[in-house]
This record gives C-alpha cells, structure tokens and sequence, in this order.
C-alpha cells in the first residue's frame, strides 16, 4: 500500500511540474506589441507591415489573418483566376474550362452561377413563377398564405420539398443577365388588409434586433426574399415584371432575410425567397409570416432624452430600413422610426451632414399620452402629423427638422430615404433653443434662437447680458466685471448693489461707511473698490481702509515703502523701536546716529581708497582700452556675418554630449523641435522657441548650424551668441517643409566656452573658405541684416555659403569642415575644445499636391514610355498611382521646368470626373514627376483589341469622352493629340457612372514647341489628325478635337483600326486619304453615324462643338433606356478652375497596361 501511494505521488508532483508556464511566457503575454514597427506580436496583432494590413495591425476587409502575422486576400473564383485575383474578389483573367468568361464578367453561355464565385453547367430545366404554382408537389399552403386578422402567425415549414431552379427577375442578388436561383415562391393575400412580416426562422421585434447590435455577433441565415406584384410565366429574361423591393438582411448583425409588406384585401403580393447567386437549398427552412398593426409600433428606435441633452446620432442604412406610411404621408416609403416621450423641449432632426445627397424627408407623429401606443397605428385616426418637412437643407436633397415638443404627448419620428439607392444617412437627434428661447425670441430652423432688438441668446432670450444694466437687473457682467455679480444678473447671496463714485456694483451691505465690517477688505481707501482690494493690491493683514500693494516683497524700496523684505520690515513698513533709512532693511538706531557713524568709519576711508584706485585704474584703462580697440575693429563685421550666415558644422576636438540627459554645464529646454502636435502647411514658414541656459561659471558660446535641404529648410534666431553663468535666451527656430513628409531629422548644436575673439578665430581657421566671404561681405553686412524682432517670412536671404553647406545633402557641411579639417591638421590639437550635440527636429506636413518623392515606391518594368517620360505604377502611402517620370538625363532640366510647372498648376484645377484625377507632383535639383490615378484596365485601345464590348458600352465610351472634351473645351483647353491611347478605362459596366476618363493634354507638343526640337518636330498621331493640321492651312482649333473624336468613336464602334492596313500601308496614305476630302464606310447599323459624318466634315466650320455632340449621344442613351443619372451630365460638371483642397485619393486597384500605342506621351494643356 505504501509503494503504491508513493508511486501516486510521485506521479502527482511530474504533472504538476509539467503545467508549471514558464515565466518568460508569461513576461511574453503581458507585452503589448507597438503596431507599426513590422515586429509581430501574436497576442495583439494579426499583422504587422505585411500586405492587406491596416494602420491598427489588422488585416483589411478582403483579408484574412493566417495566425502567421501575414493576410491573405479573399479570391472567391478560386483556382479558376489565373494568376490569382489582384485585389480581394477582383479577378482580370478565368480560366474558360471553370465555366466563366475570360474576362471574369459573368458565367459564359449554359453556364450559371452555382454559388459566388463559381460557375456550373445550365443542365436543368428552368421554371417560372407560374410554373411553380402549377408544378405538381407544390405544398397548397404556398399557393395561398391568406392573413384573416390581426395579430395572426402563419408558419410554413419544408421539409424534403423539392427547389428547382427558378428566375426571379427582380432579385439583385443574382447576376441580371442571368438570373437563376433555387427557392420558392409564396402567395400572399389579406382578406382584412394591413401589414405583414414576412421573414424566415423566426419572427424578430426590435429588442432582438438592438440587443444583437450590443452584442456584434452575427446571426440569422443567407437566405433573401423578392417582392413583385405580377406572376409571370416563362423563362425569359426579358419578360417585364413589376418588381417592389428585395430583401436579404435585418440589420448588420442579423443576416435573415424582412419583409415589410402592406397588402389590400384585394390583391395578391408573390414573395421569392430564395438563396443568392444560384446556391442550392440543401436543408429545409422556416417561413413565417406575422399580421402588425404597423411598423410604427412594431420595428422603432427608443430614443432618451439623457442622449438628446448631449446629441445622438443613428446612422439610416437603406437596405436595413422598413416599408412604411403615416398621416403625413400616404405613400409606402422605406426609412427608421424612432419613439419618444414628450417633454417642453426643442428637438432638432438633422441630416444635413450626411455624406450622401440623398432626397430624405421627415415625419412627425403627435399622440395623446393616455393612448396606448402597443400595436398603435401611425396611420389611424388617433394619429396627428404635427409636422413634415423633406429635401430643406442648403445646396442638398437632404433635410432638417426643429419642431417644439408638449409634454403631454407622445412622438413618433420616422426618417426616410424617398429614393431607391443603397446607402447610408446620419441622423443626429439634438435638443436646441432651450426654453423655446423664452418670450422675446423664436426658434428657427437652424435651431438658433433668433431674439428681439435688445434681447441676446443666454439660455433663452433675455436682457441679461445686452451690455447694459437694466432695471431688473442688480449687474451685468456684460457691462462691466464685478467678480460677485452672477451670470443670472443679480448679485450673489449677502451682497447688494451699491454705487460709489458713479460706479455700480455687487459690494456688501456696510460698504462705504468708513469702517472695516465683516466680509470687508477695504473701505474707500488707496486701491480699494466696493470693499474689495483691486486688481494690484491686496489686504493687510489686519483690514484697513486702504490696499497694500503687491510690489511689496519684491526686495525693492518702491515709492511709499519704509522697507522691503528686510530686517524689522513688515509689510514694508519698519516696526515698532526700528527706523527706516532708505534701504530694505530698518536700523534698530536712530537716524542721527546712523549717520554720524557712517561718516566716521566708512565714507572716508572710502574716498581714500576711491582716488588711489583711481589713479591705477586710470593707467590701466588706457592700456587695455588700445587692445580692445584693436580687437574690436578686426571683429566688427565678423558677427553681423554669422548671423546670416549658416555654419558649417565640424565636430573635430569636440565632445559629444546627450541633449537629453542632464550635464552641469548648460541646458536646453525643451530638448527638442517638435511640431508634432499639429501638421505643417507645405511652404509655410513656422517657429519654434526654446531656452538655452548657461550653468557654468565660463562664459557660453553657442552656434546653431541651419541648413537648406530636399525636403525642408531650418533656419535660427540668433545662430550665435554668448551667455554668462546663469544667463538664458529664446532661441527661435524657422522651419519650413517643401513637400508633404514626414522627418525626423537632428540638428547640430556647437557649445564652447571661453573668450568669443578667440572662438571666433577658430570658426574662421576651421572654415577657411569663409574668410573670403567674410572680406567681400563685411562691409554690407550691417546694411543687409534682417532687424533684430523681426520674423523671416522665408529663407531666401541666405549667404551663397548657405547654399554650398545646407544644399540637398545633409552631410555636406561636415563633409566640407572634415576637408577644411585635413587641411589645417597640422596646426590643431586633439585636446577637447568645444562640445556639440544634436536636437531632434520631428514635423509631419499637411496633404498637399507638392509630395515626396521618397514615399513613392516605383514598380518595375515601366508600364509606358514616351519622347519625354516614363510611366510606372507605383504606390505612395497605400495607394496605387500612376507615375509619369521626366527624361532629365536626356532633357535639360531647365528647358523642361516651365512646361512641367505649367502642366501642374492647370492640373490642379481641373475637376472633372471624366478627366484624370491628378494626385501631385515632385519637383527637385534632378527630378521632375507627375503623379495622377491609375486605371487598371489600361488604355482604350488596348481595351477595343482584347475586348469584345456591347452596344451599351460603346455608347457609354463615346458619351464620357464627349462629357470629358466638352469640359475642357468649356475652359478654351485644347487636347491636340485625342485618340484613343490617350483614353483610359474606368470600368467595362455601361451602367457604372464613369467608363473612362480622357488623358494626357498635348504635353509633348508643347514641350517640343518650347525646346525646339528639330529632330522631333514631326511627333504626332497621323489617324487622328484633321486635314486642315497636315495641309499647314491653319493652326490646332478646338475643331480638330472634334475630328479626332469623330475617328476615335469609328474605332469604337468598329472594333478595330478604322483604316485598313492592306489600303493604307502607311501614315502618309492616311494623311492623303483624309486630305482629298474622303472617308472610310460607316456600317448601317452604327448608331451614331450622323454624329461621327457631322464631326469628320473636312471644314472645320461645319463641325459641331462637343456639347452639341454629346446632346445627340444623351438622345441616344435616352432611345436605348441606358440609366445615366443626370449627375453624369457634363452640363453639371462645375466648369471652374477653383484650387483643390486636398489631395485626391484614387481607391481601384490597379493592374499593368501595357500599350502597341504610346500611351503615356508627355501632353500639355493650352490656354
């Protein structure tokens, strides 16, 4: 028994010691990773630096965490993506044998969606909805849900039935072209009329609802329900149905399908539910369905006036939002409603925020509080609509609502988005005008109370605060400052007004009687108002009728003061048995013996001894006066110099010191130039202020060495001087950044002690080379310096010796003292001299359009070339650019400089979504770059040879290259090169509301122009040039863009090079072709072959101008139903040229295009 219970023991003591966690485990778990230094922390991160990961360590949506510290992008098509998707869920090329598209557009022909992101073979017979009543199996129970009364639950269950592939025409969640998804269709009647609930597995009211937002965890099933109003028959996709709404989540949190559904008692409503892009049903599901007197009562927000006092926002998402109508409006809207108890309060409603210009408007209900508002009807008689308001905020569709609240009533508040486009609203729910702004002032719709002549807004609108004291007033602090006046304008408790010296204020009720009372400081005395010390005095100790004055104490005998701070001295007057002599101190001797003994034993010794130091003192200030005579005339232009000079920084001899860390020599508060605290606007010139003190016993001598660099200049007021022992200065740095950066740079400080002539002479045998400069300067000097206080708006008054240490490189001044260094090494010592450290410089700039050129990362191979420049794809903070870098080592950079600044102002301007969006540009000693958006379906030329595209996407081409030429036209720009190289695609979705955007605006030919090139005169693109440019009759009009559109839309159309290669071999046979007067053959079936002929005419007269054109196409689109929203309309494109603000963001991915064609030729644009 023994050796068992030992063995147990033993065996208890190893599994313990096995689950002992080691102590660096546990020093592991308590760390907290620092997101951004590219180390992994596995208990903190999903990633760090990787690919797909955000600012916060986390990986992106379209992302997924490998538990490895990498994120791997989501590609729903699979191995059927060659090469892999290109951004998450993006996919440019499918492999055929999957059953998609090459281009990954859609499942090809007798292929359907099975699933997102797979296609499978259309092997099965496809039913409509009528098909599907009259198909044998279908339950009875489907073929008619009829709702008899209120308060009523169906409940259809489906176990083993069988889902055929079905259409549903009005579902979007299924590709449009093909529509095909398993599920079943449901009947619905209402012999009673009213409201139903459709949804699947459960019936949820709006706790559940809010209770699973608290929770953020996901719920519910992928099903989604369709609304029509028709039962058609058939399969065919062109089969008009009327469709109602679609449905297929609740909210963000709970993915089961709602429906919201008002049916007559004399009409039938079809519901679809099914499951998105043809999924098949493989278990059996729930349908029920749930009689509500309204969804008023039924699915609303509870509002708290807590929340109200403080300003609460909801955030309206319409594919989250219920079909619903009021006393106020009839019509069936969708939108959120909100509940709230009355209160005498003024309640603003506000959209007008909200990002997206939505048309929205707002319902007010009114009910009486003794009604029950379970199962209440905002439609019902009981119901008031007390107010309704849409579309009334400035310059939006939005609106806006401020309605005053009764207590006795309760509200309900119901916002809607009374257009059908899937987005979301911000509502912000506040309290304003408190008190309905009182009796002398009104509310208005701003929630601003608007007050009366005389009456000012003061928590309602009053007197109080007008400026003035008025009769029901006791004060204003308006008026003048009585530190016990109230902000109610009365006085405060225990004090009354009372006015003395023709002065009002709030003073206690003995003031002025010439006696010291209670709660008294003073009484009419020096310094004393209404009792109370004035601002500059305070109370004596024992209250008398006047203030002492708060110069006593400072050490020094101010007028009226016996003493100061000294012996027998209180509150500056010299106590009892002690005698004041005019000095801080009281002499506990009379002042007749005072002055009897200071004659005898001190002033004449002192005269004594004062004309015998005299007399040396004499001789020696004639010999030392000639030294410093001669001294100072070799220093007078030596310092003067300094100042506008930047030093060069050398650290030969000298001891390194941490700016950080405490010495006993000097400090520097603070220790650093931070700007971090706010962003630096790009060629502002901002200050900062710091203090240098001297602590040694020496004399300090302190040099700061500023510098003009690539991405900032630093500059510092003074750059030298001296300090004595205990001595401190404002030492007041300039900075100013060139480029949207970030830099955290140090700066080099030289600290030496001992006499400044001899330091002076060392700076100068250290820099030899500005001895010369300072001989040349040194008479203009005093002449040229910038006035001591007066601020540097720039840093253009450097010395050319600023310019050779401080240029691009930041180590070109040390390099330069390490030279001069080796130069005089034989007349130095390796004793220490002098120390330096280096003060941090941290700032981060503004967004602007001036970028660094070191944050944009290149890819390789270039993706373009041309005459001029080299297009690459690159990144620059996250974001894939385009980058269109100059040809500086073939070009003088300064031929090209004028054109390239050009190019980038007019960039900046235009604003125009079917134009380029430009980005920025870098400009610098060796570089010129522009960087603009990157498309990443490339040029459109490329597009018409790799693509085949649809009617609809023709028109959409030759429409947003109109919308783009008519803007710039607008503005007397001129393209000179259009074709279809220098058209970049957008989107391949006719539908979508841009399709490509127009590029590059005859850069080349200006910058060929300005160089004067002979040998790269005749640059240009012969297929699309108008006659009159090759016959030389008259210069580039805005009439030859309208030529090269003509042609640039036959090759759309067409699908190919207008011009036969076999008929014209060449361009000079293009050129005469054109030149005689001739055309190509337009086939019949060109829908704009008017347009085209209209615009090829060989006068340049006869051609119409672009927004003549683009009328005709939009009468086109117009034929062809094509949905082009208004807003796409060039006519609303804003035709200014107002400076951006900010930096354009450009979100699409970004692919390789690669052109036959020159694409990225350099273009200008010309006035």
């Amino acid at each position: 028994m023994r050796i068992i219970l030992l063995i147990l023991l033993s065996l208890l003591i190893i599994l313990s010691s096995s689950f002992v966690i080691p102590s660096s485990s546990i020093d592991d778990f308590k760390q907290t990773g620092t997101c951004g230094d590219g180390i992994w922390d596995s208990f903190s991160e999903e990633c760090d630096g990787s690919d797909g990961c955000n600012n916060q360590c986390y990986c992106n949506n379209g992302f997924t965490s490998n538990g490895k510290g990498n994120c791997i992008m989501q590609c729903m098509y699979g191995s059927a993506c060659i090469g892999g998707c290109i951004a998450p869920d993006v996919c440019v090329s499918c492999s055929e044998s999957s059953g998609f598209n090459e281009d990954c557009s859609n499942c090809k022909e007798n292929y359907v969606y099975n699933t997102i992101g797979q296609c499978g073979n259309l092997t099965e017979r496809i039913w409509g909805c009528k098909e599907w009543f009259e198909m044998q199996g279908t339950p009875s129970a489907y073929r008619n849900v009829t709702m008899t009364s209120e308060h009523q639950t169906i409940t259809l269950d489906a176990p083993g039935m069988y889902f055929p592939m079905q259409i549903n025409r009005c579902t979007p969640y299924v590709s449009q072209d093909k529509p095909y998804v398993f599920g079943a269709w449901v009947a619905l009647r209402s012999t009673v009329g009213g409201w139903i609930v459709a949804e699947t597995d459960k019936h949820y009211t709006s706790e559940e609802i809010e209770f699973a937002e608290q929770q953020k965890k996901v719920i519910g099933n992928d099903f989604a329900i369709s609304e029509q109003k028709n039962c058609a028959s058939g399969n065919s996709v062109s089969h008009h149905n009327y469709c109602l709404d679609a449905n297929n989540d609740i909210s963000a949190y709970i993915h089961s399908p709602r429906m919201v559904v008002y049916v007559n008692s004399d009409e039938v409503r079809y519901l679809h539910i099914h499951l998105p892009y043809g999924q098949r049903i493989s278990n059996w599901f729930k349908m029920l369905f749930t009689s509500i007197a309204h969804p008023c009562s039924t699915y609303y927000k509870q509002l708290n006036w807590n929340e109200l006092q403080l300003q609460y926002t909801f955030e309206l998402n319409y594919e989250y939002s219920v079909n619903s109508n009021s006393v106020c409006v009839s019509k069936i809207l969708r939108g959120q409603w909100f509940k709230l108890k009355g209160s005498d309060d003024v309640l603003m409603i506000d959209t007008c925020n909200s990002s997206l210009n939505y048309s929205v408007s707002i319902q007010l209900i009114e009910v009486n509080q003794n009604e029950s508002l379970t199962d209440f009807s905002c439609s019902s008689n009981k119901a008031t609509c007390s107010r309704y308001v849409a579309s009334n905020c400035e310059n939006s569709k939005l609106a806006r609502m401020v309605a005053q609240l009764e207590p006795t009533k309760n509200y309900f508040i119901f916002v809607s988005i009374d257009e059908n486009n899937i987005g979301i609203i911000n509502i912000t729910f506040k309290t304003v005008c408190p008190f309905g702004c009182g009796e002398h002032g009104f509310c208005n719709n701003n929630g601003v109370c608007i007050c009366e002549d005389g009456y000012v807004d003061n928590g309602g609108c009053s007197l109080c605060g007008n400026g003035k004291i008025d009769d029901s007033e006791e004060c204003d602090l308006s008026a003048q400052e009585d530190s016990h006046c109230a902000t109610t304008c009365k006085c405060y408790f225990g004090f009354i007004p009372i006015t003395i010296n023709g002065t009002t204020k709030c003073s206690p009720p003995t003031c002025n009687n010439g006696v010291i009372d209670q709660n008294e400081e003073c009484d009419g005395g020096k310094g004393c108002d209404h009792c109370f010390c004035q601002e500059g005095y305070i109370k004596y100790e024992k209250a008398r009728e006047y203030c002492l004055s708060t110069k006593c104490g400072n050490g020094k005998l101010e007028e009226e003061e016996e003493c100061d701070s000294g012996d027998g001295c209180y509150e500056c007057e010299c106590q009892e048995n002690w005698y004041s002599y005019n000095s801080k101190n009281c002499k506990d001797e009379s002042y007749g013996l005072v002055i009897a003994d200071f004659i005898g034993r001190i002033l004449i010794p002192y005269w004594i001894f004062l004309i015998l130091i005299g007399c040396i003192s004499g001789i020696v200030h004639w010999k030392v006066t000639s030294n410093i005579k001669k001294e100072l005339k070799e220093m007078e232009g030596a310092l003067p110099f300094f100042e506008t000079t930047i030093i060069p920084f050398n650290k030969e001899n000298s001891q390194f010191i941490d700016v950080k860390s405490a010495n006993p020599y000097f400090t520097i508060d603070p220790p650093s130039i931070d700007f971090q605290e706010e962003r630096v606007e790009v060629g502002e010139v901002y200050s900062y202020t710091f203090t240098i003190t001297n602590n040694w016993k020496e004399v300090l001598h302190y040099t700061f060495h500023a510098g003009e660099y690539l991405k900032y200049d630093i500059t510092f007021k003074p750059v030298t001087g001296s300090l004595r022992q205990y001595q401190s200065v404002d030492i007041q740095a300039m900075v100013c950044l060139k480029c949207t950066t970030v830099i955290n740079e140090r700066v080099p400080v030289t600290i030496r002690f001992g006499q400044l002539n001899s330091i002076l002479k060392n700076i100068k045998k250290e820099n030899p080379e500005m001895l010369d400069q300072l001989s040349q300067n040194s008479s203009h000097v005093s002449e040229n310096s910038q006035q001591p206080g007066e601020p540097r708006r720039s840093f253009s008054s450097l010395s050319n010796i600023s310019n050779k240490s401080g240029g691009s490189d930041k180590n070109s001044s040390h390099e330069q003292s390490q030279q001069s260094s080796k130069s005089s090494k034989k007349h130095r010592t390796d004793r220490i001299r002098k120390f330096h450290l280096y003060l941090p410089l941290q700032a981060e700039s503004t967004l602007s359009t001036k970028l660094d050129y070191e944050e944009i990362h290149l890819h390789h191979p270039p993706i373009g070339s041309g005459t001029f420049g080299i297009v690459y794809r690159a990144e620059w903070r996250g974001v894939d650019v385009a980058v269109k870098v100059m040809k500086t080592d073939l070009f003088d950079l300064n031929d090209l400089l004028p054109n390239f600044l050009q190019e980038v102002e007019l960039l900046e301007k235009i604003r125009c979504p079917y134009i380029i969006n430009f980005i920025g540009s870098v400009t610098s000693s060796d570089t010129l770059a522009l960087v603009t958006e990157f498309c990443p379906l490339g040029s459109l030329r490329r597009y018409i040879k790799t693509n085949s595209m649809s009617v609809e996407l023709k028109l959409r081409f030759c429409h947003d290259i109109a919308s783009g030429m008519d803007y710039l036209h607008q503005n007397d720009i001129t393209h000179r090169d259009l074709k279809t190289d220098n058209v970049l695609v957008y989107s391949k979705n006719p539908f979508d509301p841009v399709v490509c955007k127009v590029t590059d605006f005859g850069t080349s030919r200006s910058f060929i122009e300005s160089l004067g090139k002979t040998g790269i005169q005749n640059i240009g693109t012969p297929m699309y040039m108008a006659p009159e440019l090759n016959t030389g009759e008259q210069d580039m009009t805005l009439k030859s863009d309208v030529f090269s559109f003509a042609i640039c839309c036959t090759e759309i159309w067409l699908g190919r090079d207008p011009y036969d290669p076999e008929k014209f071999p060449d361009s000079e046979s293009i050129l005469k072709f054109v030149g005689s007067g001739k055309r190509i053959e337009l086939p019949q079936d060109c829908l704009i072959k008017t347009i085209i002929e209209q615009s090829w005419k060989h006068n340049p007269k006869d051609r119409p101008h672009f927004d003549e054109v683009l009328h005709l196409i939009d009468g086109i689109i117009k034929q062809m139903h094509l949905n082009v929203s208004p807003s796409q309309n060039q006519s609303s494109v804003q035709n200014s040229f107002d400076k951006r603000n900010s930096v354009v963001f450009i979100n699409t991915e970004q692919s390789k295009s690669n052109s036959s064609h020159d694409s990225s030729n350099d273009q200008e644009i010309i006035l």
